[in-house]
């Protein structure tokens, strides 16, 4: 049985649908989510968000920006729960007060309005190989986040780009803080020295 093939439909680059804002000349995009007939992107160059209309018009007024803009180098990736009706902005990782580093998430309403950020409690070795990938996902009637890990086995250097150690964490809320309560262990045949993004199906 033939396996089935994604076909490429229609194409645009992003700085010719949205303007870059002042101090950026380019959109360096980390993760896309679509939530009611949008498409909502973040960049790991600006701690911004787009709101692109899918039919990738040029000139179209779908096409904006929303919220404010942050301080900060970007996001990584976003995901949204239609349980809680707030984005989930994925920075990788920063210098923790603890000394080590770790991942925060910043959340904003439907609006754009941001309202809270936490850290994650999962320490990293390096501020460049921490989280990558964000899901929001409902589980025996509790929210949860998906956190993919950058490096394999969410080690830095040599050590994180051995492929087959893909490894994903599942964060829970308590209190100010996102808590690692479980890992997802990617099937060993998942081959990638390093991972970016994922996606949830079903």
């Amino acid at each position: 049985m033939a396996r089935p093939v994604m076909t490429l439909v229609a194409e645009r680059h992003l700085v010719d649908l949205i303007k870059p804002p002042p101090g950026s000349r380019v959109l360096a995009a980390s993760g896309v989510v679509a939530k009611d007939g949008s498409y909502y992107v973040v960049f790991d160059n600006i701690r911004r968000i787009a709101r692109i209309d899918p039919g990738l018009e040029l000139g179209s007024k779908g096409h904006s920006w929303f919220g404010p803009r942050r301080q900060g180098d970007g996001y990584e990736d976003i995901a949204f729960s239609p349980h809680t009706r707030r984005f989930y902005l994925l920075i990788e990782a920063e210098k923790h007060p603890d000394g080590t580093y770790k991942g925060l998430i910043d959340e904003c309403d439907e609006d754009g309005k941001y309202t809270k950020r936490r850290w994650i409690d999962f320490a990293f070795a390096r501020r460049n190989t921490g989280f990558e990938g964000l899901i929001a996902v409902r589980w025996k009637d509790r929210n949860h986040l998906l956190a993919l890990c950058e490096g394999n086995g969410g080690d830095a250097g040599r050590q994180g780009r051995t492929p087959g150690r893909g490894r994903i964490q599942v964060l829970q809320q308590a209190g100010e803080v996102w808590k690692a309560v479980a890992t997802i262990a990617l099937p060993r045949s998942v081959k990638f020295e390093d991972y970016a993004s994922m996606s949830l199906r079903g």
